[in-house]
């Protein structure tokens, strides 16, 4: 829920929205006043020409906190990650971009003598998106 931000990136064109905050990963499938497009999505991992702007929440912590167990709205949610990561944002040219959501650390089920879980570092890319956004500019 946006509020007004939702109406203004809406008739300005904005195509993504990168958020954080809740700590957790969750891609949208592009989306506008509870609509949802998936009628973009050309193959999977793939938006064609989305109708809506498309929201990423990428708030993992930077550090051992609390990861979040939230969840967006469950019809317009993509792909969700309840791990410690990073995203990289790649604009290859005017139409055309891609997202890539890595997990940094993994956990290993054993727990700290605190009783915090215990982690392992890793590197796995856990989302790939790429955006395809032939006609850029204010929507109706």
């Amino acid at each position: 829920n946006f509020t007004g931000f939702g109406d203004i990136a809406h008739a300005n064109g904005v195509d993504v929205y990168f958020c954080g905050h809740v700590h957790n990963y969750e891609r949208f499938y592009p989306e506008y006043n509870g609509a949802v497009d998936k009628s973009c999505v050309t193959s999977p991992g793939v938006y064609t020409d989305p109708k809506f702007m498309v929201t990423l929440v990428a708030g993992s912590p930077g550090c051992q906190e609390h990861i979040s167990s939230e969840n967006g709205p469950a019809d317009a949610l993509a792909v969700k990650s309840h791990t410690y990561g990073f995203g990289l944002f790649t604009a290859h040219n005017t139409s055309h971009a891609s997202w890539q959501w890595v997990q940094t650390l993994k956990p290993t089920g054993d727990r700290l003598p605190s009783g915090e879980l215990d982690y392992v570092q890793v590197r796995n890319v856990q989302d790939t998106l790429t955006i395809v956004q032939t006609s850029h500019g204010p929507r109706t």
